[in-house]
């Protein structure tokens, strides 16, 4: 698969296209921590708004540290990705990424 033609070249209805993109920034999350948990499985949802396309990335526990990356670089790639993928559309991509409640409590505290 070709990924610079496919970002460049919007085909079909934008939702069908946002699926596509979250399958793929599904794959890119199984490739990145495919050495710490093989098994590990991606929920990625999409949002579809009037000018952007929200991305919710699921991931399981013990591999949020991977996705997101020494001082968040990893997780600011995927957005870089996100944003060229949605573009040629006229949408704004965004990733968000759901934190557990547990992770929540210290980052209220900040």
């Amino acid at each position: 698969m070709d990924v610079y033609k496919k970002l460049r070249k919007p085909k079909g209805s934008i939702e069908s296209e946002a699926s596509e993109f979250a399958n793929l920034i599904s794959l890119v999350c199984k490739k990145i921590t495919v050495d710490q948990n093989p098994e590990s499985s991606f929920n990625v949802s999409v949002e579809i708004g009037e000018q952007s396309i929200l991305f919710v990335i699921d991931p399981p526990p013990q591999s949020m540290g991977r996705i997101l990356g020494s001082g968040g670089k990893t997780i600011n790639a995927l957005r870089v990705i996100a944003k060229a993928m949605c573009a040629p559309h006229g949408f704004r991509g965004v990733i968000e990424v759901v934190y557990r409640e547990k992770d929540q409590v210290p980052l209220s505290k900040v």
